[in-house]
């Protein structure tokens, strides 16, 4: 990524960097056991896709699967949803895919994700290479 060819189309074409949204599961998490926000890596992300912003994306450190995972969000239900609509006490089931190496396009892979955002408290949980399923 990051690319000629994976250049930024739609604006604000440098991208951005402000998805922290208070009271919604939007932007980066820390670990509760961290002291700093450096390294980056034990920490947990829920953003954009930089290249193409129509595709929500899990940044995970190492303290799961670490990686990028995609997915197209929606706007209603349990599964796939945008974060900053992400109410409080519900979970949220993510059927995510990586990105193919070659083409930047999502990968046949699923990975399945729930998260649940309790008192501005996020839990989550790494379920393997199931699916969601439907949701409500």
């Amino acid at each position: 990524m990051g690319g000629y060819e994976d250049r930024r189309l739609v604006e604000p074409i440098c991208g951005r960097v402000d998805y922290d949204v208070a009271g919604t599961a939007s932007g980066v998490w820390y670990q509760k056991s961290s002291s700093s926000t450096y390294p980056e890596d034990p920490h947990l992300a829920l953003v954009y896709d930089n290249v193409d912003p129509s595709l929500a994306a899990l940044s995970i450190g190492t303290f799961g699967p670490t990686g990028l995972y995609y997915f197209l969000p929606q706007n209603t239900g349990l599964v796939n949803r945008r974060f900053e609509d992400m109410k409080d006490s519900e979970i949220y089931c993510f059927d995510a895919s990586t990105k193919s190496s070659s083409d930047s396009s999502l990968s046949d892979d699923q990975y399945q994700f729930i998260l649940k955002l309790k008192k501005n408290k996020l839990s989550s949980e790494y379920l393997g290479t199931n699916t969601c399923g439907s949701g409500h």
